[in-house]
């Protein structure tokens, strides 16, 4: 079945693997989380407000659904960041932690603990997907990870499981 994680392989063969060989986290958004989320973002005041939350709008429905993988840039990121780029006020980083932390909330408890249950793996590797993308952001602003709303720090030894997100993060940064 390839590098699937366990919300890709629950949609798309009906099983997932133990908590422990599940090969990637993943996580994914759909269109209108995206429009909603960015409809929650800091605007500058003024008359260039209206037209940069259209202009803002209109990248956002012309992407498909966003796909995050905790070990990389998904293609899916990297569009969304292309598409933002031109746009003033660098939104991409408020946008992708305002989707994390949504999808973040509406999960509930973090299962970060294995399970036997097919739901509780998927939640489980959408929530350290989250985790993941929230950590390597906090990195890109030089701050430090404090978990926000009680969620926990990644699991120990997960690390290098990350290290080709934030660092291709870090690349597109500069």
């Amino acid at each position: 079945y390839g590098h699937l994680s366990n919300p890709l392989l629950w949609r798309t063969y009906g099983f997932t693997l133990p908590s422990a060989v599940e090969p990637s986290w993943t996580c994914t958004f759909t269109e209108q989380e995206l429009l909603s989320a960015a409809e929650e973002l800091p605007m500058p005041s003024g008359p260039e407000a209206e037209e940069l939350q259209g202009a803002l709008q209109e990248e956002l429905q012309a992407l498909p659904n966003l796909h995050l993988d905790a070990g990389l840039v998904s293609d899916e990121l990297a569009l969304l960041l292309q598409a933002l780029a031109p746009l003033p006020g660098a939104l991409s980083v408020p946008l992708l932690r305002g989707l994390c932390m949504r999808r973040m909330k509406a999960a509930g408890d973090v299962p970060l603990e294995a399970s036997a249950e097919d739901g509780a793996r998927v939640r489980r590797s959408e929530c350290l997907c989250l985790l993941a993308h929230l950590e390597a952001l906090d990195e890109l602003e030089g701050r430090s990870h404090a978990p926000a709303q009680g969620w926990p720090a990644m699991p120990e030894g997960t690390a290098e499981r990350t290290e080709g997100l934030r660092s291709e993060l870090r690349t597109i940064q500069k």
